[in-house]
């Protein structure tokens, strides 16, 4: 498929340094510990609303660029997001709208799940 044709190219042409540490500071990702409830939340959300299958989601996934997502169907995914998710605190919807791929929104749902923890 076109989005397997786009991984291939993306993961097999290599970077400058300079571009992969940049992109190392400027991005979050994912990590290892990441909550599984709230990647598995969001997955089955972006396959709800997309109709991709959730098997076929893949944290690195760019939303517009693999999936396609615009900015009408990104507020309903993240409207849903926070919906099922009551702990997540301080959703800021012009941050949320800067986030690429599925691993930052992951990444920055449990973020705000983690303050409202702490406070």
């Amino acid at each position: 498929t076109a989005t397997q044709t786009v991984q291939n190219v993306t993961n097999t042409t290599p970077l400058s340094v300079s571009a992969q540490t940049s992109n190392a500071a400027s991005v979050p990702s994912a990590t290892p510990s990441a909550d599984p409830r709230i990647q598995n939340s969001i997955l089955a959300i972006v396959a709800e609303k997309t109709g991709y299958p959730s098997e076929m989601l893949e944290l690195s996934m760019d939303m517009e660029a693999d999936l396609g997502i615009d900015s009408i169907k990104r507020v309903e995914i993240f409207g849903a997001v926070t919906e099922q998710n009551p702990d997540v605190q301080g959703v800021n919807p012009q941050e949320m709208g800067e986030l690429r791929t599925l691993g930052e929104v992951v990444t920055y749902v449990q973020s705000k799940m983690e303050k409202k923890k702490i406070a």
